[in-house]
């Protein structure tokens, strides 16, 4: 082969070949409220403890977990998945499925509307699919305890194929890295907690949080009262402060 038929070869392979997948992707989700039908239903499946046999006790208990099943519907399987925050080495994305709103430009980052859950999931996938590789680290808080699953979950509910950061099995799991299962291999204090907050991990660290006026629960509320940009600023603010403390864990 000659020297420039070689040329062209390695030209033409470079062009074939796929982008490498960025060093880490760091994702939060947010949900609302569930389906009325839903809420009635987890509170129509509780069972009282096996120990607890006297029906007032029982009567007390199940309204107990009725009105906890109730304020943290947000977190049952079938609680609609509202956005999505990303933020790789390189750039980040916001995926609202909301509806249209006018959000404040926040600087290295754009924000994609989506007119349905589904939708956002069809966007999110591609997102990660043309993103992301086999050696992309997936990033975030309490990400192997709520995000992958609530995201893996409902691409089963919608009959969709798995994006290939999230797919499980004989192929094994994308490499991970959840900040709050991390957070007590750096401090004595709390090694024993097993749920640490952001921001506790932030105010440890030394690291300046964006100034917050709500939480993660007030997010099926504020969607509620359709307050949408103020879901979306505060879901950027959390994933660009669990980036922050990734970078500070693996410096």
């Amino acid at each position: 082969m000659s020297a420039d038929a070689a040329q062209l070869f390695s030209l033409d392979r470079q062009r074939f070949m796929p982008a490498p997948g960025a060093r880490f992707a760091c994702l939060d989700v947010e949900t609302g409220h569930a389906p009325e039908e839903a809420v009635q239903s987890a509170i129509a499946s509780w069972k009282p403890p096996a120990n607890c046999t006297k029906l007032a006790t029982i009567a007390e208990k199940r309204q107990e977990a009725s009105e906890r099943i109730r304020e943290q519907s947000a977190l049952l399987d079938v609680a609609p998945i509202i956005c999505v925050g990303l933020q790789t080495d390189t750039e980040a994305c916001e995926f609202n499925a909301m509806g249209a709103c006018q959000v404040p430009t926040v600087p290295g980052w754009t924000v994609r509307h989506c007119g349905s859950e589904r939708e956002l999931l069809s966007a999110l996938a591609t997102w990660l699919d043309d993103h992301t590789d086999p050696a992309t680290e997936l990033v975030g808080h309490n990400i192997a305890g709520f995000d992958l699953l609530k995201l893996r979950g409902a691409y089963v509910r919608h009959g969709r194929a798995l994006p290939g950061g999230l797919r499980v099995g004989a192929g094994g799991f994308q490499p991970l890295f959840d900040t709050m299962k991390m957070f007590r291999f750096f401090s004595p204090e709390n090694r024993d907690n097993l749920f640490p907050g952001l921001d506790l991990i932030c105010q440890t660290f030394a690291l300046e949080r964006p100034k917050q006026h709500i939480s993660g629960a007030d997010v099926p509320r504020l969607h509620a009262e359709g307050r949408f940009v103020e879901i979306l600023l505060y879901n950027m603010g959390d994933v660009m402060a669990t980036v922050s403390v990734y970078q500070r864990m693996t410096a």
